[in-house]
């Protein structure tokens, strides 16, 4: 495990990575694994981890199957900055190349910057599919969740997810992608994973919401890239792992009505 504050630069490797920040006394740290079983978990908010699984899938052509973007490349390019809580990944097979840019901000509400990058090196157009999935378990809990995407209010589209048990959330925006996201889907825990698993193609369903249970949400971009060209996601991740002020003076609010109405009744 290499520890924010103990590492300058690395490259060339394949492991275990940990961001971490401490802002005012509260303290966010997430591991990120970039080998063959590479993904990001462990995302400590609030004293309690936060995120069981996220990654990312891809698949070139129509057909099946989906894979993990470390099959790209076992070994990707790591350029690991603990000052900037920055990693850096670059999975390249020399056809075409997946680069993800992870940044990690905050302490008692903690972000997570994502910067996506996938380039054509192949010399014909590239016919790419990109899948982001993500399993959150807020306040370490796996059940009692709900997940819904909303939509843009200029541009129309689906951009935004939002996870959360009534009290504690969870919020994903797609602040840009170039061309924009192409499906979505909110399930159920494992349904999606299985679908990227399976061995055959998939396309998302564009379920909108799920839930109340083990919710998960995932997103589609369906891009042909031209030879030496490119597309970009940008996306920003927050968890607000306590209840906020507002929360509290409502339920106190309801508290304070119940116990009244408990007492005019006796």
């Amino acid at each position: 495990m290499f520890l924010a504050g103990c590492l300058g630069t690395l490259s060339g490797q394949a492991a275990d990575y940990t961001l971490s920040q401490t802002v005012l006394g509260k303290t966010t740290s997430l591991d990120i694994n970039t080998g063959a079983g590479a993904g990001l978990s462990n995302w400590n908010a609030g004293g309690v981890n936060q995120l069981n699984y996220q990654w990312f899938y891809y698949r070139v052509g129509s057909g099946g199957p989906e894979s993990p973007i470390q099959n790209i490349n076992p070994t990707p390019t790591t350029i690991y900055n603990a000052a900037t809580r920055t990693l850096d990944l670059t999975y390249d097979n020399g056809s075409y190349s997946v680069r993800t840019v992870f940044q990690l901000s905050g302490g008692n509400t903690p972000n997570l910057s994502e910067s996506i990058t996938v380039q054509n090196h192949s010399g014909d157009n590239l016919d790419f599919h990109f899948f982001q999935y993500s399993d959150f378990d807020l306040w370490g809990l796996g059940g009692g969740q709900s997940v819904q995407f909303f939509t843009n209010s200029v541009t129309g589209q689906y951009y935004r997810a939002l996870q959360t048990d009534g009290l504690h959330t969870v919020e994903e925006k797609v602040n840009s992608a170039n061309p924009p996201i192409s499906h979505f889907d909110a399930q159920l825990a494992n349904v999606t994973l299985n679908s990227l698993t399976d061995g055959n193609p998939t396309t998302l369903s564009d379920q909108v919401s799920a839930g109340v249970g083990n919710v998960t949400f995932a997103y589609q971009w369906d891009v042909n890239i031209a030879n030496n060209g490119s597309f970009q996601i940008s996306k920003l991740l927050t968890i607000v792992p306590e209840p906020s002020a507002l929360s509290i003076l409502i339920m106190s609010i309801a508290v304070g009505r119940l116990m009244r109405r408990n007492n005019v009744k006796s």
